[in-house]
């Protein structure tokens, strides 16, 4: 019989054409498709592992952050302060580097750039969430900057050279495991307070003037004038509006103004 004739019973005709190797045939289109499926599949499953891995990264840094400024709330030493301003900035950004980097192809800069989206976040929460006053937000804002940098270039040295199981589980363990540090420095840190010292402050102005004359004017200042006092850093840059008046309420100690 002829080469077709065989081969009809076996396989297409194109499995017999004469350039084809002998035993060889070509790839079913089922195997083909089996393939596909399994490598979407894949795919899916790294997209929502990716996806789940930055929720629950930001939901934790949040918590951290959030709690341990309600617990520094709670507290009327301030004790925690030096946690607060350093070392959990740093925690955070070397959490979000080793958890959200990994995985990827990241440079030092991606990683840099993290403490100041903590940053970011943390005066948008303050003046949105906590009402927290914009000089203080200012204050803290560089500050966390420059000390979630150390935090941040030690993850892009611990990244992962490959994406084996292996290094990610460590990755991951060692992302997690960096959130203990600021919950036992505060733990620790109440067992060193400060020095304190007493001191005062005085200053003195002189004016021409009789007490009685001066006085109402300590009292209350009715329309001060745009012209009056002058601009600083904060009226231009933070937009601070400037007082228009000055009035007591209350009377005798105690009394605000």
């Amino acid at each position: 019989p002829s080469c077709q004739a065989v081969a009809a019973s076996i396989a297409p005709a194109s499995s017999c054409r004469p350039d084809m190797a002998e035993g060889a045939y070509p790839a079913s289109p089922h195997h083909a498709t089996a393939e596909s499926i399994i490598a979407r599949h894949s795919t899916l499953e790294r997209k929502r592992e990716r996806k789940w891995r930055w929720v629950s990264g930001i939901v934790a840094a949040l918590g951290l952050a959030l709690g341990a400024y309600s617990y520094l709330e709670s507290t009327d030493s301030g004790t925690i302060s030096f946690v607060f301003l350093l070392i959990l900035p740093s925690a955070l950004s070397m959490f979000l580097g080793l958890l959200l980097g990994r995985g990827r192809e990241w440079s030092m800069w991606h990683y840099s750039a993290i403490p100041a989206t903590i940053a970011v976040v943390a005066v948008v929460v303050g003046a949105v969430l906590l009402r927290e006053g914009v000089i203080c937000l200012a204050m803290l804002a560089p500050l966390w900057i420059l000390a979630g940098l150390p935090g941040a270039l030690m993850a892009y040295a611990l990244r992962p050279a490959s994406r084996n199981s292996e290094q990610s589980l460590r990755s991951t363990f060692n992302a997690w495991s960096v959130l203990l540090v600021p919950v036992v420095a505060m733990a620790i840190e109440p067992l060193f307070p400060p020095p304190q010292q007493m001191v005062t402050v005085t200053s003195a102005q002189t004016i021409a003037a009789s007490p009685a004359t001066i006085w109402p004017h300590l009292l209350s200042i009715r329309s001060i004038d745009g012209a009056e006092g002058h601009s600083t850093m904060t009226h231009r840059l933070l937009r601070v509006p400037r007082p228009i008046d000055a009035a007591l309420s209350g009377a005798g100690v105690g009394a605000i103004r």
